[in-house]
């Protein structure tokens, strides 16, 4: 079983599945971060990088004889969901989806919800705009446009250091992970922070930062998910998927003989 991997719930997976009967995971990460965090397999079940392009990749599925293909990766990783799906129906194997809920808004706290990154920055710049020192967890893409917002200070959180140069009014937190209540509190409190911009990636491990900002009143401007193609099999939790990928080698039950 190939696992494109991303998430925390991708590395618990795979180790999950490595330790039953009939079933050898791959799990291949295509690698934004410098040191990213692998689950614990043996180094011929462990691949980095992408693999060029839907064709490419039913090509890999086929020539290493992939039964299955569980995606795993991160909400936001766009195509290469759509590639994922159009590479398993060109080899004729199933795919599963694993996605984590979505984040809702708890009642009485709502976002402001935006399209995308480009959409976050405009609701920054505009003139009602109420947003003076923000904090930043997005990611590291498509930071040069936050140039634009020239009446607020910005706080980038990342695990890496972006490729481009912060814009000036921009200031960088290099930390990993998932952070508890008390520290988000803590670093939103200490910057005196009113806006939290983030990506709605959902799950438990990252909604801490939500609560916090609650807590603190702090405006929340969420970057809604892309679209993304939808496989027939959609599983939502770690236990869901262990269950499919046992499904799948599962011995056909064989009727007797109608006498």
């Amino acid at each position: 079983m190939l696992i494109l991997g991303g998430t925390a719930e991708a590395r618990e997976i795979a180790e999950l599945l490595a330790s039953q009967p009939y079933l050898r995971p791959v799990y291949s990460l295509a690698g934004r971060t410098s040191s990213p965090r692998l689950p614990k397999l043996p180094p011929d079940q462990l691949r980095r990088g992408g693999f060029g392009g839907a064709q490419a990749l039913a090509s890999y599925l086929i020539n290493h004889r992939v039964a299955a293909v569980l995606d795993a990766t991160h909400p936001f990783a766009a195509q290469i969901s759509f590639h994922a799906a159009s590479a398993a129906a060109q080899a004729n194997i199933p795919i599963a989806r694993f996605a984590r809920p979505a984040w809702t808004p708890a009642p009485g706290h709502p976002w402001l919800c935006v399209a995308d990154v480009d959409g976050a920055i405009d609701a920054l710049c505009a003139s009602d705009a109420r947003a003076a020192r923000v904090l930043l967890t997005h990611g590291t893409k498509q930071i040069d446009g936050f140039a634009r917002c020239r009446g607020q200070r910005l706080w980038l959180r990342a695990v890496d250091r972006p490729v481009s140069a912060l814009p000036p009014n921009m200031q960088l937190i290099l930390d990993r992970g998932p952070f508890d209540l008390e520290a988000e509190t803590r670093l939103m409190r200490d910057l005196a922070i009113d806006t939290l911009v983030t990506k709605n990636s959902g799950g438990d491990r990252g909604a801490t930062k939500l609560r916090a900002a609650n807590a603190l009143g702090v405006q929340v401007i969420m970057v809604e998910r892309p679209s993304l193609p939808a496989p027939s099999i959609q599983i939502d939790s770690v236990q869901s998927a262990l269950a499919w990928a046992l499904s799948l080698t599962a011995k056909p039950t064989v009727q007797p003989p109608v006498a």
